[in-house]
């Protein structure tokens, strides 16, 4: 080993001991301590709203395998999640402990994010990703929540790692593990097969680096469609009668503010969540300066790498484009492209030349991350529990009042 003599011994030994005692595994460690309590804080609060109410109905009703396979009321969406809070659900009901099953998920993810990042970048931009994953608003709203999201953000990331890995060392744990772990995210939300789609189209772009791999991926992919055979006639049931009696369709149009708006607030959503008015330009324009500056510093080293590039270009934009095409755009729909987006501006800010400006552009961003924070634990301007229905109290009042023969009348909920 080489040594730069005129080092001094002290700065010698300063950066082994540094090395040595400051791991990535460490740091992540720490990270997921940040991300933990900042998803389990006030966490029972406040009472369940509709949805959380609809996951909570649904698990109930998951009594064996049939009920499984089979539609339930009020719900457009697969039952694995409902599966597992319904076991959840055998250590108490209470929001916090039913909460705690999505604030498991999310902070679980954080980690994941800095092994798909370890795939493509160095190790400070795949740190500091995974800190973003940790403090983002928009993760952390789901988080939250007795809903499916922190879930299927959990397994798209994963099962976007194995395919990777599985197309690189062409190892069978790695096909076995894309496998199944995509097979649980197709039973866990219908978007799971945009990220299909995205492999696919990632496989075809770079099919001469892999076409000697097209058979492990075709049968990989045959039995992944053979197990979700089991499910087709309910998912054929929520395409059409639960979207008539919804009244959505299943084709999507722009807006009357253009096709641009939806991919825009997204963006928006995944930069600085939704707990900031789009009008709120104190905050917004700083934030829209620095974030649209570290999301093109951030591609631009990309895009001389062809395999990086061509991967960062699909998962990020082709599951928007399929989403505005064939279904709702909504922000949480497309929640699992929110790791990716935070590998993007993580990896702007650890390619900006100097460090004294990387971490300027890491504190700024921290800073109107924690303004987003600040308004959601507030309940300041909009988010779904700044205002959501006092069901704990009613339900409180309801089992300590009602008597025999009394009629309940529910208005307007």
């Amino acid at each position: 080993m080489l040594v730069n003599l005129s080092m001094p011994s002290r700065t010698l030994n300063k950066n082994y001991l540094l090395s040595k005692i400051i791991r990535p595994p460490l740091i992540i460690f720490v990270i997921m301590i940040i991300g933990g309590l900042l998803r389990i804080f006030d966490l029972g609060s406040k009472s369940f709203w509709g949805d959380e109410l609809v996951s909570i109905w649904n698990s109930a009703e998951i009594i064996d395998i049939k009920s499984f396979f089979t539609s339930h009321r009020g719900n457009a969406h697969p039952p694995l999640y409902f599966l597992l809070l319904k076991f959840w659900s055998i250590g108490g009901n209470d929001e916090y402990y039913l909460r705690l099953l999505s604030v498991l998920f999310g902070t679980l993810a954080i980690p994941i994010t800095y092994l798909l990042g370890r795939e493509f970048f160095k190790t400070k931009a795949s740190i500091l990703a995974a800190f973003l994953v940790a403090i983002s608003p928009f993760l952390l709203r789901f988080d939250r929540e007795v809903r499916m999201y922190p879930l299927f953000v959990f397994l798209s990331i994963i099962s976007i790692i194995f395919f990777v890995k599985a197309l690189r060392h062409n190892q069978s744990k790695y096909w076995i593990g894309y496998v199944i772990v995509t097979i649980l995210n197709t039973y866990t939300h219908y978007h799971a097969f945009l990220i299909i789609a995205s492999m696919w189209l990632f496989y075809f772009v770079r099919f001469r680096t892999y076409k000697l791999l097209l058979k492990k991926a075709l049968l990989s992919q045959i039995v992944i469609a053979l197990c979700f055979c089991f499910w087709i006639p309910t998912f054929i049931f929520h395409l059409t009668t639960m979207s008539q009696l919804s009244g959505w369709s299943t084709t999507r149009f722009p807006t009357i503010f253009g096709l641009w708006i939806k991919p825009a607030y997204l963006l928006f959503s995944y930069s600085l969540g939704q707990t900031v008015l789009p009008w709120n330009f104190l905050i917004t324009i700083p934030g829209a300066i620095i974030f649209i500056f570290l999301f093109f510093y951030g591609i631009k080293p990309i895009l001389k790498i062809k395999e990086t590039a061509v991967f960062f270009l699909i998962f990020l934009l082709f599951p928007i484009l399929l989403a505005l095409l064939i279904s709702d755009a909504m922000p949480r729909y497309l929640v699992f492209l929110s790791p990716i987006y935070c590998l993007i501006i993580a990896h702007g800010i650890s390619n900006i030349s100097h460090n004294i400006f990387q971490i300027f552009a890491f504190f700024f961003v921290t800073i109107l991350i924690g303004f987003s924070l600040a308004n959601y634990y507030q309940n300041r301007e909009f988010h779904i529990l700044a205002n959501v229905d006092p069901w704990r109290e009613v339900g409180k009042y309801l089992s300590e009042n009602v008597k025999k023969d009394d009629q309940v009348f529910d208005i307007g909920g």
